[in-house]
């Protein structure tokens, strides 16, 4: 692509609420074959710090559209690279 940013952001709600979140935007990429157009993504994270050593977050990806195609080969016929959204949950807990 010849254009592409990013901007991120994270922010401490209270001591122990944090939010992530990052927009993104990437431009057509230069390909004799059609397919992987310019998009924009939102990408998010809310956790929580019950105690010192545990982390709680629930995390969602690509949330702007149901999936984009961020690779269409060109030179080799293969299948292209197709991301779709995504929510996912985490536990992190230190010792």
């Amino acid at each position: 692509p010849h254009h592409q940013f990013n901007l991120w952001s994270s922010y401490d709600i209270t001591r122990t609420w944090e939010l992530d979140t990052t927009l993104r935007y990437v431009s057509d990429i230069d390909s004799p074959q059609p397919g992987a157009g310019q998009y924009f993504e939102l990408d998010t994270r809310l956790g929580w710090k019950p105690a010192s050593n545990l982390e709680l977050s629930v995390a969602g990806r690509n949330l702007l559209e149901h999936r984009h195609t961020e690779f269409q080969p060109d030179f080799i016929q293969t299948q292209p690279t197709r991301v779709e959204r995504s929510v996912f949950g985490q536990v992190r807990w230190s010792y």
